[in-house]
């Protein structure tokens, strides 16, 4: 018997192929979203680009894209330290530098298209996947799109004297302002997540005394050497260019750490200038240094200490079984996916201590809009919904997850919370269903097997409500102004 609400109802349309035969595409009336009859894995990990309303979008997760990333942030950090070396270092004027060029503009392109993708690339929104173009858009140009532009525009083309050209290329430190955000999602997928906030503290403070190192020397070649005792020894340029290093970042970390001689005071006003804002730096670098060492030392966020040893623990219990990696990655990806959602807090032990009228009212608020748009529930008792919530309990499923599988018999009716899935039948993707929307239902009138497989196209809240706990709440309730069975045959997607 075909359960399958006709206004859902996907239909065949016909397009011409690349080899010139004829190849549908399902069209789901209720969305208006394509889907290729030929519907690829939908684990981030295994495909590319995926189109939604008929436009292409990248997903966030996907493994090339992290490998991209972390090519975008190389060419970041040797601007980052090429472009203050090359002006301030007179020793590196001298040598050929057709190879730095061809590193930069292979970097500059490399930006450019970084742009293009970050218009394609969905994004994470309190926990929920946003794939709207509109919505991506709109994000991009609200966050970190100018930065990107201005740091992509070619001012170093107007100067070709190295000091001069580098010089013009300081725009290209804009892309900084991105190195958090790499090193979180590095954070995220790795292994060893506290390794990780260490590196992200040595890269910071070596970018910081690189800088400051090099703003020296350049004062230093101003004030010719022999002004004052602030400069570099009189033989300084006598020096390799690995001892000149070696003499100004020593300089520059006595600075940030206040160790070493604080005999050489400056004298002139350049110098003076100078300390002022090195002293005004070094404050706020070290605020910064202290805070996240003391965060990893001492735990200071709590949740995420917890979070960071739930996921060693697993990690740690993964290689000991010597288990595949994808399977890893999925368990890294569930856990990362339900502390987003989640924010480190326990919803089982927040409602555990609360009263039960309380903690009645609370699941109905939270739950009481999915059960409300079943069209079999709409003239239920209120009394009989506010138990009904209390026995549906919250699944996640990650992409490529099957929630339910075609012929095997069910016990369990659906809700869809957050997320997307797909109908699939007999290997071939007939629908979509989103956030509202519910599948089956017909499990909780009998122990049929299902007419149809339910697969989880992103990330999905669910909420699961078993045939046996209904039962439970149908002979608690005596008056119920209609019959939630008369409903099941004209409502949802048979599954």
């Amino acid at each position: 018997e075909d359960d399958t609400n006709t206004n859902n109802t996907p239909y065949m349309l016909e397009m011409n192929s690349s080899k010139g035969e004829k190849s549908p595409l399902l069209i789901n009336n209720h969305n208006g979203k394509i889907l290729d009859e030929d519907a690829p894995d939908p684990n981030p990990g295994f495909w590319l680009i995926r189109k939604i309303e008929g436009l292409p979008y990248i997903h966030h997760d996907l493994l090339w894209l992290r490998w991209w990333n972390a090519t975008v942030f190389m060419f970041v950090i040797w601007n980052a330290i090429l472009v203050p070396l090359l002006v301030s270092f007179r020793a590196m004027w001298k040598i050929d530098a057709s190879g730095f060029y061809i590193i930069d503009y292979l970097g500059d392109i490399i930006f450019i298209v970084d742009i293009v993708i970050h218009f394609k690339t969905t994004y994470l929104l309190r926990g929920k996947l946003v794939t709207d173009p509109k919505e991506i858009r709109n994000n991009y140009l609200k966050t970190y799109f100018i930065l990107d532009l201005i740091a992509s525009i070619p001012l170093d083309l107007f100067a070709w004297v190295m000091w001069r050209h580098y010089l013009l290329r300081f725009n290209k430190l804009l892309r900084l302002a991105r190195i958090r955000s790499y090193f979180h999602d590095w954070e995220v997928h790795s292994r060893k997540p506290l390794l990780i906030l260490w590196v992200e503290i040595g890269v910071g403070l070596f970018l910081v005394a690189h800088w400051m190192g090099s703003a020296y020397l350049a004062i230093s070649y101003l004030e010719t050497f022999n002004v004052s005792k602030f400069t570099p020894p009189p033989d300084f340029e006598e020096q390799s260019l690995g001892e000149q290093y070696l003499i100004i970042f020593y300089w520059a970390m006595s600075r940030v750490t206040h160790a070493g001689d604080r005999s050489e005071l400056p004298e002139t006003q350049a110098e003076i200038a100078y300390m002022i804002f090195v002293s005004v730096i070094i404050q706020f670098v070290v605020a910064v240094l202290i805070g996240q060492i003391a965060e990893l030392i001492s735990s200071a966020n709590v949740h995420t200490e917890e979070y960071r040893q739930k996921l060693a623990h697993i990690n740690m219990y993964m290689r000991n079984n010597s288990l595949p990696f994808q399977l890893k990655s999925r368990v890294r990806k569930y856990y990362f996916h339900l502390w987003s959602r989640q924010g480190g807090m326990n919803k089982k032990e927040i409602l555990e201590n609360m009263p039960r009228h309380l903690k009645t009212e609370l699941q109905y608020e939270i739950n009481g809009e999915i059960i409300g748009k079943v069209p079999f529930f709409n003239d239920c008792n209120p009394g009989f919904l506010r138990l009904l919530v209390q026995k549906m309990k919250p699944v996640i499923y990650l992409p490529g997850d099957y929630i339910i599988k075609e012929e095997e018999v069910g016990h369990e009716m659906y809700f869809i919370s957050q997320g997307t899935v797909e109908v699939v039948t007999r290997n071939v993707v007939v629908a979509q269903m989103g956030e509202g929307r519910f599948f089956g239902e017909i499990s909780l009138l009998s122990s049929s097997k299902r007419t149809a497989s339910i697969r989880a196209l992103t990330y999905c809240d669910i909420f699961v409500l078993r045939k046996d706990e209904l039962n439970r709440v149908l002979s608690l309730v005596s008056t119920l102004t209609s019959r939630p069975s008369s409903s099941f045959r004209n409502s949802g997607t048979s599954s």
